[in-house]
């Protein structure tokens, strides 16, 4: 079996005390959907309210699942790359989002069967979808 720990070693904990008194504020029940990110990021940083992110980030995880040759999903393998090129290439609007508010943005395609390079995952209906050994590649 893999060591996959280091994944978790530059994480800090998370700050119970901090990310409780986010839950209990008037201003988390005004930002609706977007409480359950004011709790994580306050107990991320430690304090209420949070500051805001100096060098923001988004990261999108692509793959092909192998559940989607079970047609349960509308969208097949190459909706999905041309979602990834749209991005790469600035003609998605999550680019655009992304730039108006100077986010970074990065792509990592974890299983697009169109590069390649990996397999869409297995069908988790009845299996695991990766293995250690995938996860650590």
């Amino acid at each position: 079996m893999a060591d996959l720990t280091w994944i978790a070693e530059p994480m800090v904990p998370i700050d119970q005390d901090a990310q409780t008194s986010a839950r209990r504020s008037a201003a988390r029940a005004v930002a609706g959907a977007a409480g359950p990110q004011l709790d994580w990021i306050s107990g991320a940083q430690g304090r209420w309210p949070p500051a805001e992110p100096a060098r923001p980030r988004l990261i999108v995880f692509v793959g092909d699942h192998g559940i989607g040759s079970a047609a349960v999903s509308r969208l097949s393998a190459a909706d999905t790359q041309r979602t990834v090129d749209e991005i790469a290439s600035g003609a998605a609007p999550l680019t655009t989002l992304a730039e108006l508010h100077g986010v970074g943005l990065r792509v990592l395609p974890v299983g697009l069967d169109a590069v390649g390079r990996r397999r869409p995952s297995e069908p988790i209906d009845r299996m695991d979808a990766l293995s250690e050994q995938q996860v650590v590649e």
